[in-house]
């Protein structure tokens, strides 16, 4: 699917943002590091709602999500970490994974709004080198 932001993300194996290719998913470094560790996992298939997975699939996506915000408690030890499948902006199934700190913008509520936060291509590297050795 040409016009589909994550189906071409998934496909760039040179992208600075990828942390690695999981069972049923591939995690990124999201753009916006606000909150820093920030990533996602998508779903290699391009379906745009949970209910479209299989039982096998959903288990799946689960422990590939579960495998990177492990990884990304390891590597930045936030206080907490939101999860989320919003699906809004972006019609392809995935979790934003969002570290968060005592110290962020909107602690003890929910994530959103927030000015969003970018970094330089190199910086985006340097995060998903981090929690890529922290993945089990």
């Amino acid at each position: 699917m040409s016009s589909c932001e994550f189906c071409e993300l998934i496909l760039d194996n040179e992208n600075s943002s990828r942390i690695c290719e999981l069972s049923v998913s591939v995690a990124i470094v999201n753009r916006d590091q606000t909150y820093h560790g920030r990533s996602l996992v998508i779903l290699k298939k391009h379906l745009q709602d949970f209910l479209e997975l299989s039982d096998i699939e959903r288990n799946l996506f689960i422990a590939d999500m579960t495998k990177i915000a492990q990884a990304i408690k390891r590597a930045y030890h936030p206080d907490m970490i939101n999860y989320a499948i919003i699906g809004n902006h972006q019609n392809h199934l995935h979790w934003h994974i969002i570290p968060r700190y005592s110290s962020d913008p909107n602690w003890g509520q929910p994530p959103w709004p927030h000015d969003r936060k970018f970094l330089e291509p190199a910086q985006y590297n340097q995060i998903a080198a981090k929690i890529r050795k922290f993945i089990q």
